[in-house]
């Protein structure tokens, strides 16, 4: 484990397996960049509710039925969005990208992969994690633009907070699991 007070330690502090086999870099450094990039999404998402909720409202007939709707749609790509980024399974797509039955691209892909290591991996993971959990607070926003009412705007963030946290927890699980796995340690090096 790396020093907790010491949080700009690139490589963090692993000891060796007892065998004296190595056991790659430090996951915490890692997971600790992706959750400063989730918490800079959800000031992200408060700043959007800060404006929204200080301008002034549109005036149009709120619908519950579309809001239902919306909320129907948004809560099924959150659903498969979980589903996808559960680390068992960001683990396996980590390491079919790196197969190919094409002798001349894997070379290259491997280059990529040690390149990127396990933080650009991570981020990467990350990326997509946000946006998709930037989701509900936009069709949050655009209902709340189409009825004027601040209450969908206020719900579809509280989602979209949610689901960030969510998925941040899915990615450092990854993460974790993508250090200890000696093949993917093989791929992407020991950064």
């Amino acid at each position: 484990m790396s020093n907790v007070w010491q949080p700009w330690d690139p490589e963090g502090h692993r000891f060796p397996e007892p065998s004296g086999e190595e056991r790659g870099p430090d996951p915490e450094p890692i997971v600790r960049s992706v959750r400063i990039g989730f918490l800079l999404a959800g000031v992200l998402v408060a700043a959007l509710i800060n404006a929204a909720s200080h301008s002034q409202p549109a005036g149009g007939a709120p619908n519950l039925v579309v809001t239902g709707i919306v909320a129907a749609i948004v809560l099924a790509i959150l659903g498969l969005a979980w589903w996808a980024f559960r680390p068992d399974r960001l683990l396996s797509v980590g390491k079919k990208a790196l197969n190919t039955l094409d002798q001349r691209e894997l070379r290259p892909r491997a280059e990529r992969a040690r390149a990127m290591g396990f933080r650009g991996l991570a981020m990467s993971w990350a990326g997509q994690a946000m946006v998709l959990s930037f989701l509900p607070a936009l069709a949050g926003l655009a209902l709340e633009l189409a009825h004027g009412d601040h209450w969908e705007m206020l719900a579809f963030a509280g989602i979209s907070l949610i689901a960030g946290f969510l998925l941040q927890l899915q990615i450092a699980g990854a993460v974790r699991q993508a250090v200890d796995d000696p093949e993917m340690r093989a791929r992407y090096g020991s950064r």
